[in-house]
Formats: C-alpha cells, structure tokens, sequence
C-alpha cells in the first residue's frame, strides 16, 4: 500500500534548541543567579536604610510610631522582597537579550534565501571599477 501512495511522508520536526553557552540551564542560572544578588543588594540597602535612617520607613508605614515596630527587621524584609523581584526582572531581560543576540547573528545558511532586512554581503569585499559608466549600453541600442 505504501508503494502506490503518491504523497511524501511529512517530515520530522527539528525542534530549535539553544546552542552553546545559553542553554536552558544556563538561562535559569542567570536568571537566579540575578536574583539572589538582586536581593543580597537589597538586604543590604534595606538594613542600612533601617539602621541609619529609622525614620524613614517609621514614616512609610502607618504603625511606625509602634513602640514595638522594628525598622531594621522591616528594612531587611522589604530590601530583600524588592531586590529579589528587581534582580529576577534583570535576569529575565539579560536572558532575552542573549537569546535577541543569538538569533540575529546566526549565519545565513546558503541553501536557504536571505532573510528580510538581514545583510548578507556585510563585510564581502566590493569593487567598482567605473561606476558612472553605462550599463549595458550594446542592449539598448538594439532595441532602437
């Protein structure tokens, strides 16, 4: 039966996988990688803010005149929160530049037509010889 079919089998699907040094792996990496230094930053910004300048996050927050409130602890807490956010968004974007970066320096393949807006001759050698002569000036004179 397989004989007397006229059609091409489809063929199997390559999955595009990263190559090199951005892997998923090293995409995860990076990402926590920056937020765990996103939030090391900010627990220390937090607790020095808290330690140096209690008063600022006594005035952020409405129970700061609690006797019981504790600037510091509150200091580490939203240091630590809002550079772990910071440092995962940053990780995130560095990820997506990578993989931006990857995909517009792939090389053309030569089987395959240039893309739009890509530049494949950028770098070839060119040369011209008399650039203000005509072009093919023997065609036109037959055709008048």
């Amino acid at each position: 039966m397989a004989a007397d079919n006229p059609y091409n089998s489809p063929k199997t699907v390559v999955i595009a996988t990263a190559s090199g040094p951005m892997s998923l792996l090293w995409s995860a990496a990076t990402v926590f990688g920056s937020a765990f230094l996103g939030g090391l930053i900010g627990l220390g910004i937090g607790a020095a803010l808290g330690t140096f300048v209690p008063g600022y996050y006594r005035s952020v927050f409405s129970n700061g005149g609690d006797p019981n409130f504790d600037p510091i602890a509150v200091g580490i807490g939203q240091g630590l929160t809002q550079g772990v956010v910071l440092g995962g968004i940053i990780g995130l974007l560095l990820v997506a530049m990578f993989y931006w970066y990857g995909s517009r320096s792939a090389r053309v393949d030569s089987d395959q037509p240039a893309r739009p807006g890509s530049r494949p001759l950028r770098g070839s050698v060119l040369k011209y010889d008399h650039p203000v002569d005509p072009v093919a000036e023997a065609d036109w004179e037959v055709s008048g």
